[in-house]
């Protein structure tokens, strides 16, 4: 080290100043606004959580370490540790599946999985060579500014999502009510009226671990460490694969994309998605280059955990799979044989990883992709109008099959977004990952097995459902690509073309900062007094969620023994502390609502599943689907002559049932 350079000290103590600086600045800036600060109560809560977070995170980590140092990593080297905690969650998820099919799931299952993996990490805690990061004084201001934005980002997502309880409908409708149900039961069980049960529930377990640990914040903190892992594992890849300005600029497109933002603060899984999507595409791209079966193995269960977030993550070790097989026959056309036997290979670890997903759903259904290929393999519980009406469902956000369609499916994406879901990937993506096909010449090999992944994937997601979110396991290749794009016409535009460009992307990032962008910040300013500790959770909810006094009077009043139909696109069974079922007609064929005509059929069936009391929302008829008015027909006759309203407030009834003749 020069006199010149600064000590390892003088840097921290530089950051930790403008750490200083930037609190001092920011409690002004509260009390500026009138927004409350922080209480007690809420750092303690958030201290707490993090706590979890970092119990959980350092177990996976010590599991995951502990098999890579194994039979991957090479002795005196050290593991990878994005590697590592991936492998590490999918340990703990299969453990607790295994845990939950013998029905041993109780309160104390977490701190003992959890335990374990803290003693692996420190049974492999030794001196070791630590990867090489850039040093504190050698950042530029453009990587300050990206720091910036990134950090912006992730506290948007922490304070208007990931700390505050469930909010987002999916993860109180089946993300968080699966797990619960299984918690109740001790064990596994199969919910025939929630079409979500069945399928592969990796990140499900993980709640499951979460929720039998007290926390309801927990599962949304474990998927923000994906996302911040997702983008740490963009960075380092490309660092090591391309440059550094890729590298950090990678990292703040994918944090700073309106989608991410949202799914790293909820229980949803498509955060996960991303971050094994991710894993599953970097290591299938570290075996092409050693060619080793270490290195095959290694991407074989990183792909296979990537297919047991959801069903259509089978599509990403499909890709890496068929993209690997091209890129080794390219290389080598004289052993193609050998090549095969590795494609299988890899093929075989992925489904083998997965498999105990399909299995259980065969177990309780009879078809490994229930209610899905209904045709070819049929299914209990299930018929050909529920895979007509499912179908149909999953169906509305599509376009039309058509060339034009596939070809322009990002330009739609990116314009049309609110038809996709509802969910923005942001303009960065489709001004720039066209332009990387301009400069394969420099890294073709790498930027071919991205784009060939990638668009296997877009293929059959767009020969399936078109919901932007679906696309988030090759959102982080796409940020990749994106920032390799601009990099790259960084150095052919000298002078006022390449000052243009910094200044473009300059504004777009900027544009899309929480106290710039109006619904972000209104979010903030909304969840930060329960985060702060100066409102209850009882007030955020009765805020947040339309019709949650509705839950409080049911989980007030109702009897114990209770049993509720949620009806008939009420499905939020999470803060309903009473069994229930879904009367959806979208997602379970227990109730074949077509086959009743009088109020006396229905009341007579719903006897017999033990039925008491109907929870109503009247949304009217929406025309989501076939026989639609005719479920409400035939549900307002029955809660006509035998129901008795014992709660209305606005949309939201409450009906107990009268025993049927």
């Amino acid at each position: 080290m020069t006199e010149t350079e600064p000590r390892k000290w003088q840097r921290w103590a530089g950051l930790g100043a403008l750490a200083w600086i930037a609190l001092l600045a920011l409690v002004w800036l509260l009390g500026r606004s009138g927004i409350p600060l922080p209480r007690w109560e809420g750092i303690w809560r958030a201290v707490k959580e993090f706590g979890l977070l970092i119990w959980m995170l350092g177990a996976a980590y010590g599991w995951g370490r502990l098999a890579l140092m194994r039979w991957h990593t090479p002795p005196g080297e050290r593991p990878n540790p994005i590697w590592a905690t991936g492998l590490g969650f999918g340990v703990l998820w299969l453990a607790t599946l295994g845990v939950a099919a013998l029905h041993l799931l109780g309160p104390a299952w977490p701190w003992l999985l959890l335990g374990g993996g803290w003693l692996a990490l420190l049974a492999t805690l030794r001196p070791l060579p630590r990867p090489r990061w850039p040093g504190i004084s050698s950042w530029r201001t453009g990587e300050w500014f990206l720091l910036v934005v990134m950090g912006a980002s992730l506290a948007y997502s922490l304070v208007a999502w990931a700390l505050v309880p469930p909010l987002a409908w999916d993860e109180i409708s089946y993300h968080l009510p699966i797990p619960q149900s299984f918690i109740a039961a001790g064990g596994l069980v199969n919910l025939p009226t929630i079409v979500h049960s069945n399928w592969p529930s990796g990140m499900e377990m993980l709640n499951t671990l979460a929720l039998l640990m007290g926390s309801e914040v927990l599962p949304h903190l474990i998927v923000t460490a994906m996302v911040v892992l997702t983008a740490a594992g963009l960075a380092q890849f490309a660092h090591r694969r391309l440059d550094r300005r890729t590298a950090w600029l990678a990292a703040a497109l994918y944090l700073a994309m309106p989608m991410v933002k949202f799914l790293a603060g909820v229980a949803l899984i498509e955060g996960a998605l991303g971050f094994f999507g991710f894993l599953a595409i970097w290591s299938g791209y570290e075996w092409l280059q050693t060619r080793s079966w270490p290195d095959l193995v290694a991407a074989g269960l990183l792909g296979g955990l990537a297919a047991s977030i959801k069903l259509t993550g089978a599509a990403l070790p499909l890709a890496v799979g068929i993209a690997g097989l091209v890129w080794l026959v390219l290389h080598d056309r004289r052993r193609v044989g050998r090549h095969l036997a590795q494609f299988a290979g890899y093929g075989l670890i992925a489904l083998v990883v997965v498999a105990p997903w399909y299995i259980r759903s065969v177990a309780n259904t009879g078809n490994p992709v229930w209610p899905f290929l209904y045709g070819l393999f049929g299914g209990r519980n299930w018929d050909a109008v529920g895979d007509r009406v499912h179908t149909t469902w999953l169906h509305l956000p599509n376009m039309a099959p058509t060339v034009r369609n596939f070809v322009g499916g990002l330009w739609y994406l990116t314009f049309d977004w609110q038809k996709f879901g509802g969910m923005s990937m942001g303009a960065a993506i489709l001004a720039l990952v066209p332009l990387s096909l301009l400069f394969w010449r420099r890294k073709r090999w790498l930027l071919g097995y991205l784009t060939g992944t990638t668009l296997i994937v877009y293929t059959i997601w767009f020969f399936t459902t078109h919901q932007t979110r679906f696309l988030m396991g090759i959102v982080p290749s796409l940020a990749l690509l994106a920032a390799y794009a601009f990099s790259r016409l960084l150095e052919i535009w000298p002078g006022w073309l390449g000052a243009l460009a910094r200044v473009s992307l300059i504004l777009y990032l900027a544009l899309g900062l929480p106290f710039v962008h109006a619904d972000q910040w209104q979010h903030l300013t909304g969840r930060w007094p329960y985060v702060s500790g100066n409102a209850s959770r009882q007030a955020l909810l009765a805020r947040e969620i339309k019709g949650y006094d509705a839950f409080v009077y049911a989980n007030e009043h109702l009897p114990a023994e209770a049993k509720v139909l949620l009806a008939i696109w009420e499905t939020r069974g999470y803060y309903l502390d009473r069994e229930e079922i879904w009367a959806n007609p979208i997602s379970q064929r227990v109730i074949k609502w077509e086959q009743f005509q009088t109020p006396q059929e229905v009341a007579g069936y719903l006897q017999r599943l033990g039925l008491t009391h109907v929870f109503w929302y009247d949304t009217g008829v929406l025309g989501y689907m076939e026989g639609e008015e005719h479920i409400h027909q035939v549900l307002g006759a029955l809660l006509a002559e035998y129901g008795q309203v014992i709660y209305q407030q606005g949309e939201f009834a409450i009906y107990e049932l009268e025993p049927a003749p």
